[in-house]
């Protein structure tokens, strides 16, 4: 009897140990890295959900793990060191990957399951991205040329893996999920093609590159692509290319049928877009993607950090719609904020969150410099709708410590319209950006323009430092995340 309960209790403890373990593995074994953290993005349901990041400390060995559920098996990628892995998961993998950051090209290695595939996904065989794609098309001119170079190029690429597939050194799941990856995101750079001569017919008649009618044989070639390409196969959410794809079909082309079909389209602001775009994915997706595809849109307006203040009803209405749905617990941290950002509207400012009084009338860089005159200070140059300018906004503490230990004020610059002012004024209360603010007007914004990007417009964030004499000692100074070598930096300037 003792022997049975025995045998019993250790098929117990098997069953346990094996329903814990994973279901597949990573392993990062990084050259010369001895501390510090990789970013990976684990699938969600099997699907790619850029919201699903996660932070992996890295050993003094240089080595991290990774363990992947069921459903977090399929495309995961790690970025990290200057360096991002690229691997198709599949249930059992057990994958090992050697990274080498001062190799520019072939400095990932891959051992396991599809290996030889797994080197192509990571050393310049695939396209770096849509965009690398989309470029090469820019200059063609007819619909004949666009759809022949994106054959090629797809076959050229498509054609390293091939031998592989026939020497059975990668699975038919790894060629069929590089394949339809591949056809996409041709796809995706085709639409852009054709759709870059429908937004010529939306430009102002006065505009040198307007057309009055958007060709027959493009919008032919444009209807026969996504008929070709169609939104019903469930593969879709799992692969990188999809959410190119799916853009590009939402705003793009479901724009250009609503056109043809002579509904009027209006945008009163920006809450009523929030509103249109989930309309607009309703009526155009197929209901087996409407929840993958509302929530990554959901996703993408959070990380704008626009702050619209319909997004909380928005986001009742998804999960009322979807009260068990894998993608909410990713999101409800993003629709906290928004609903912190309008308690921050109605508070007031701490401090050391110093408004310049009279920064309406401040025209120039001189003129805004002489309000410092005997102080070094450090410029971070931003605007509301940035998004790596408000992500840079996660170091400021640390910044602010430091100049404040050294005496060193510290400046901010919106290059924000009027249109924008409150927002701007709310946008430094939420996001607590101790200093002093100004928001630019129309003569200090070109004079900007003029110093500091040769009268060419402008691209921020942008950090400028000035000495004590009104002198910019670092025209491009390091980034608050840049951390010690920003602060390195400054303190050469104090010596």
């Amino acid at each position: 009897m003792k022997f049975i309960y025995q045998f019993v209790l250790m098929l117990l403890c098997a069953f346990v140990i094996k329903a814990q373990s994973p279901a597949a593995s990573i392993t990062c074994h990084y050259k010369g890295v001895t501390s510090g953290n990789v970013n990976v993005v684990i699938p969600v349901n099997n699907t790619i959900f850029r919201s699903s990041e996660k932070d992996i400390p890295v050993s003094k060995e240089g080595v991290c793990t990774i363990p992947l559920s069921k459903t977090q098996t399929g495309y995961v990628m790690i970025r990290g060191f200057k360096k991002t892995v690229m691997l198709f998961v599949q249930p059992g993998d057990k994958l090992v990957a050697d990274i080498d950051s001062a190799v520019e090209k072939n400095g990932i290695r891959v051992t396991g399951n599809n290996a030889a595939g797994q080197d192509l996904l990571n050393n310049g065989t695939m396209p770096e991205s849509y965009y690398t794609i989309i470029s090469r098309y820019s200059r063609d001119s007819t619909v004949a040329l666009i759809k022949a170079h994106a054959a090629q190029d797809k076959e050229k690429a498509l054609s390293a893996f091939i031998p592989l597939l026939q020497q059975k050194k990668i699975s038919k799941a790894f060629f069929d999920f590089v394949k339809l990856t591949l056809d996409y995101a041709y796809a995706a750079a085709e639409g852009e093609a054709f759709a870059a001569q429908f937004y010529l017919t939306k430009l102002s008649p006065a505009h040198p590159r307007y057309k009055a009618v958007f060709p027959e044989d493009y919008a032919k070639a444009w209807d026969e692509l996504y008929q070709q390409y169609p939104l019903t196969n469930p593969e879709l959410p799992r692969l990188p290319s999809f959410d190119m794809f799916s853009e590009r079909y939402l705003n793009s082309y479901h724009w250009f049928k609503l056109v043809q079909r002579g509904d009027s389209i209006s945008v009163k602001d920006e809450n009523d877009a929030v509103r249109m775009r989930m309309q607009w994915i309703t009526a155009a997706f197929p209901a087996n993607l409407v929840e993958y595809m509302q929530a990554s849109i959901l996703y993408g307006i959070y990380l704008q950090q626009e702050f619209e203040s319909v997004l909380p009803e928005v986001f009742k209405e998804f999960q009322q719609k979807y009260p068990k749905s894998v993608y909410t617990p990713f999101l409800a941290p993003m629709n906290d904020k928004v609903i912190a950002y309008h308690k921050a509207a109605n508070g007031s400012f701490a401090g050391e969150e110093r408004v310049i009084e009279d920064y309406s009338n401040i025209n120039s860089f001189a003129g805004l410099t002489e309000k410092f005159k005997g102080k070094m200070f450090y410029i971070d140059m931003w605007a509301t709708w940035c998004g790596p300018c408000k992500a840079e906004f996660a170091f400021k503490d640390d910044l602010h410590n430091y100049l404040k230990g050294k005496g060193i004020p510290m400046l901010y610059i919106s290059m924000d319209e009027d249109r924008r002012d409150e927002q701007w004024k709310t946008m430094i209360k939420y996001y607590g950006l101790s200093g002093y603010h100004v928001r630019t007007n129309d003569a200090l914004r070109k004079d900007l323009m003029n110093i500091f990007w040769d009268g060419k417009g402008y691209a921020i964030p942008r950090y400028v430092l000035v000495d004590a004499q009104g002198k910019i000692v670092e025209k491009k100074a390091l980034q608050p995340s840049d951390k010690e070598k920003l602060y390195q930096q400054i303190s050469k300037h104090l010596e």
